[in-house]
């Protein structure tokens, strides 16, 4: 396929293309001549049609970056452990402690023995992990 037929093809037809070497052609093509949007559709599709072809790979993650969807993040309430913190947190001056509501989990000098016991519970993505200093 020669280079000016893809720019040439308004709505690019990806089953007129046979080989992989015709669709990085045509990837290279319809980039240089400005059609972007088309470009990422081939890319799209000569990955699903030679998925161990190394530059359509390349092309598809360059110009089809993965995109992230979130929704809006919301903090948990801390509004418990940090009162617990301001109640107790004398008590364990140059300690790590766990804590989940009003509740201590786990205290200790080392993080990784503290990390232990909450990840034990089950509870380590829910859980306020804070150094008191």
């Amino acid at each position: 396929m020669s280079s000016t037929f893809a720019a040439s093809v308004p709505d690019f037809n990806a089953s007129a293309l046979a080989t992989a070497e015709e669709f990085v052609e045509a990837i290279r093509s319809l980039l240089a001549n400005g059609q972007a949007g088309v470009a990422r559709r081939a890319a799209a599709e000569g990955v699903a049609r030679f998925p161990d072809h190394p530059w359509i790979n390349k092309a598809n993650r360059v110009i089809n970056p993965r995109r992230v969807v979130t929704g809006p993040a919301k903090a948990p309430d801390r509004t418990r452990e940090f009162a617990w913190l301001r109640e107790h947190g004398s008590q364990y001056r140059d300690q790590w402690v766990a804590l989940l509501g009003d509740e201590l989990l786990a205290s200790g000098s080392d993080l990784e023995d503290v990390l232990r016991e909450v990840r034990a519970r089950g509870l380590e993505a829910q859980s306020l992990v804070h150094r008191i200093v």
